[in-house]
């Protein structure tokens, strides 16, 4: 329960801290390295963890869903 509330602690304080100040709190996103925050125990950067599914999608078109 404990690591439940440290990461809910730490989610709400990334997302206030991004809204606030446009800081994402990791480093700069570029499609070289494509780092991400991984929110978990242990928080950590490193590089975008569905890269397979990412790469299988990128030159998929999706058409915009028709809303009635």
């Amino acid at each position: 329960m404990a690591e439940a509330l440290h990461l809910s602690a730490h989610f709400r304080s990334a997302w206030t801290n991004f809204a606030t100040t446009g800081a994402p709190g990791r480093p700069a996103f570029d499609t070289e390295h494509r780092l991400t925050q991984v929110f978990g125990a242990p928080f950590t950067v490193s590089a975008y963890p569905e890269e397979t599914s990412r790469g299988l999608w990128q030159h998929h078109e999706f058409p915009p869903l028709l809303l009635r």
